[in-house]
């Protein structure tokens, strides 16, 4: 009796001892997971991204002069983490040996609200198989020097403020890291970086007339067109841009239908109403009262205008008609060569095409395909008239799904070009 209750507190002894063994156990695996973890954190890179006003020259701290006033600014990404960082090319500055922007990637707002154009460059990277990415070392800086009087037309004697029109989007470690990740699953990782703003002050307009749409009013010169083949200068002259012109006229026909007008014999005379389609909302929501004419409806309103009026061959059109260059060089323009066509907002009516374009059908087959005509619709829509000032390239509204997203963002949809594409397009992929 006794060597059994003897076994009783010795099982029980072994039992508290072993529980408690248990538990230090549990505590060191836990420890250790915590400082894994911790220490896989700290190993990754992170990203800040900032504006600095008064540009310094690279070789230098002296500040750069500007005779036009200071709207000179520098973009600094630096790397505060432990490992490589892939910052997402399109997503921060990037300029070409002119100093020109090769995306729009400032929101540049005056005192009054009102956003200055853009008259930089728009490379179209749609249907790229691959996002190209800029990569930062550890505790490595990327600094980026423009001038924004260069690349948006701003009024003298004004102030503005300048900030990155969205976050840079980056990786917090090498793209070797995420082994076989396809492209979709990189951009579920992509981390984003916000900056501060600040402030610039316009003085007089640039000597060279870059932000002067007027001095852009120009035809293709010889030499540009000798870079497009005959065959290629042939087949968009004669299908492409017929096509792109034949899809604006019956666009803007079923726009001018959706306005009704009624009249009266007394005040207020007059009464019209706008009464949308299904494929309007599908691509730029709820259109407002046309007597209130709010801005958001009256760009929406312009610019399918302004896209059949800038394909038209009418001799009567005191405008400088569609012209073409295949010139895409990735040295001298720093045109990428995933790039289908680019074009800069003030040259009217320039476009660029690149080998891609040419490699594309005419009209795409499925959602997301970059077609000949679709191109050329969006890239008509970015330039800068006496009519409305060009779109943009929404960074959320490139694809298919998220420009049908931005519908209910009317103030961006309509300011979107890949909304134009698709609703002149007018294809349904659900």
């Amino acid at each position: 009796m006794l060597k059994h209750r003897s076994n009783i507190k010795n099982n029980r002894q072994s039992f508290f001892t072993n529980k408690e063994s248990a538990m230090r156990a549990w505590r060191v695996i836990a420890v250790a997971g915590l400082i894994i973890f911790s220490h896989s954190a700290l190993a990754a890179g992170r990203l800040n991204v900032k504006i600095e006003q008064a540009v310094k020259s690279v070789s230098s701290d002296k500040p750069v002069s500007n005779e036009q006033g200071e709207t000179g600014i520098r973009v600094v990404a630096v790397n505060l983490g432990d490992q490589d960082i892939e910052v997402l090319d399109q997503s921060f500055p990037k300029t070409n040996r002119s100093g020109l922007l090769m995306n729009n990637v400032f929101r540049v707002l005056a005192d009054d609200g009102s956003e200055a154009p853009y008259f930089g460059i728009y490379v179209n990277m749609e249907g790229a198989q691959e996002d190209v990415y800029v990569k930062v070392g550890p505790k490595q800086k990327k600094a980026v020097d423009v001038n924004i009087q260069l690349n948006y037309r701003l009024k003298p004697g004004q102030h503005y403020t300048v900030s990155l029109r969205s976050p840079s989007l980056y990786l917090n470690r090498p793209k070797l890291a995420f082994k076989n990740a396809s492209r979709d699953s990189l951009r579920a990782s992509w981390l984003e970086a916000s900056s501060n703003d600040v402030r610039i002050f316009a003085g007089k307009q640039l000597d060279a007339g870059l932000t002067s749409p007027e001095k852009r009013l120009r035809k293709t010169i010889e030499s540009e067109f000798a870079s497009c083949s005959a065959a290629q200068v042939q087949h968009v002259e004669q299908h492409v841009i017929p096509q792109s012109t034949a899809i604006a006229y019956e666009t803007l026909t079923e726009y001018g239908q959706q306005t009704k007008v009624q009249t009266f014999d007394v005040p207020p005379y007059v009464d019209m109403s706008f009464e949308p389609t299904a494929r309007f909302t599908t691509w730029f929501g709820v259109h407002g009262d046309p007597d209130d004419y709010l801005p958001d409806d009256q760009f929406n309103d312009n610019m399918v205008f302004a896209t059949w009026y800038r394909l038209t061959s009418d001799s009567a059109n005191p405008k400088p008609p569609v012209s073409i260059t295949c010139q895409c060089d990735p040295v001298e323009n720093n045109i990428s060569p995933n790039a289908l066509a680019w074009v800069s907002p003030g040259m009217l009516y320039q476009v660029n095409l690149c080998p891609r374009f040419f490699e594309s059908p005419m009209f795409p087959t499925v959602y997301d395909e970059s077609s000949q005509v679709g191109t050329f619709l969006h890239e008509i829509t970015h330039f800068s008239d006496e009519i409305v000032d060009g779109t943009i390239d929404a960074p959320s509204g490139y694809t298919y799904a998220g420009t049908k997203a931005l519908a209910g963002n009317r103030a961006l949809a309509v300011r979107n070009a890949q909304s134009y594409k698709f609703y002149y397009l007018n294809l349904n992929f659900n």
